[in-house]
């Protein structure tokens, strides 16, 4: 059986969540479309930014992983999509768990398979990469 690394922190607080190990067979397939696997996917407690505080994922370009939160809030699920709905009319579709975690780890995929591209475009290459 696989196993994620993994990094512990604390999550307090009883709601309602996302949980991503229940997504990983789903996560795997999206990644290794584009020769990545969710063996890269380093599942946290805790992501913060100061400057992002709705970020519920993160890549480490260099070492190909994905850092993604192992519980992710409803409350961060819909900060998430009110700051992509800003830029993208797609944003509503992420209201569904798989939708919403498939285009997070195909958007950290895009930043590290092309460590140029900004987020507005990893974003437009996630919603495009999830509708083939």
């Amino acid at each position: 059986m696989r196993k994620n690394k993994e990094v512990t922190g604390s999550m307090g607080g009883t709601e309602d969540v996302i949980n991503v190990e229940d997504h990983m067979t789903e996560l795997d397939l999206a990644l290794s479309r584009h020769g990545l696997s969710a063996e890269k996917i380093i599942l946290t407690d805790e992501l913060t930014d100061p400057l992002a505080p709705f970020r519920v994922a993160a890549s480490y370009k260099i070492k190909g992983e994905i850092l993604i939160k192992r519980r992710i809030t409803r409350e961060e699920q819909r900060a998430v999509i009110d700051a992509l709905s800003e830029f993208d009319p797609r944003a509503e579709e992420l209201s569904d768990d798989l939708t919403f975690l498939k285009h997070a780890v195909l958007h950290e995929a895009c930043h590290i398979l092309w460590r140029y591209k900004n987020c507005n475009e990893c974003d437009a290459w996630a919603f495009y990469e999830m509708l083939i």
